[in-house]
């Protein structure tokens, strides 16, 4: 088998300084279509539903009673359902990849510390210099749970108006709604706190 020839200690810091940049790169591009991603979801779900009631307030015979909403708009809230969860799986995914190219960042900060002439190149750094930081999961006071949240909400109360107008069922409409937003902020919390384990677990 053909042997590559090693990097010097200058290529290889090169291409360390390279790597550092590119993460960083990758991370703000991430955090902004991320945000971007959360303008759109609610522009998704506010635009269609402000243009069927602008366009039927003025018909006098559609009642608006949540037991007997007009069957288009049923089907439209139902729709946004659908697509609310696709926005919040992708944002979710999107959010996992920003803290693995972070860890990564972190990794290559750790290789100039542990390679620098300088006795304690730490203390001239404010950023991790491990994995295990920034974690997946951010504690629920942290800004991107919350968003989690009040999106797993605003899809289960979607869910609540569409259900509660075909199946005439409160109780049921309620129950399916609950289910709905504990299973997708679950779905969160599990997926994140098992990619922190897996971190630990490589220690």
């Amino acid at each position: 088998m053909e042997k590559h020839p090693q990097l010097s200690a200058q290529q290889e810091f090169e291409f360390m300084m390279q790597e550092h940049k590119l993460l960083h790169e990758l991370y703000e591009h991430l955090y902004t279509i991320l945000y971007q991603l959360f303008k759109y979801y609610f522009g998704v779900i506010a635009i269609p539903l402000s243009l069927f009631l602008a366009l039927t307030r003025e018909i006098n015979s559609i009642t608006w009673d949540l037991y007997n909403l007009p069957v288009p708009f049923v089907y439209i809230v139902l729709f946004l359902v659908v697509i609310g969860v696709i926005f919040l799986a992708i944002i979710m995914n999107l959010r996992m990849r920003m803290i693995f190219y972070a860890k990564s960042a972190n990794l290559t900060r750790k290789y100039f510390t542990d390679n620098s002439l300088e006795d304690d190149l730490t203390k001239y750094l404010k950023l991790p210099i491990t994995d295990e930081e920034p974690k997946h999961f951010e504690g629920f006071l942290h800004h991107f749970p919350i968003l989690v949240f009040l999106m797993a909400f605003l899809n289960g109360t979607l869910l609540a108006i569409g259900l509660l107008s075909l199946t005439k069922n409160l109780f049921l409409t309620i129950m399916f709604a609950i289910l709905l937003f504990l299973i997708q902020f679950d779905f969160y919390v599990r997926c994140t706190s098992y990619k922190d384990k897996a971190t630990l677990k490589k220690r």
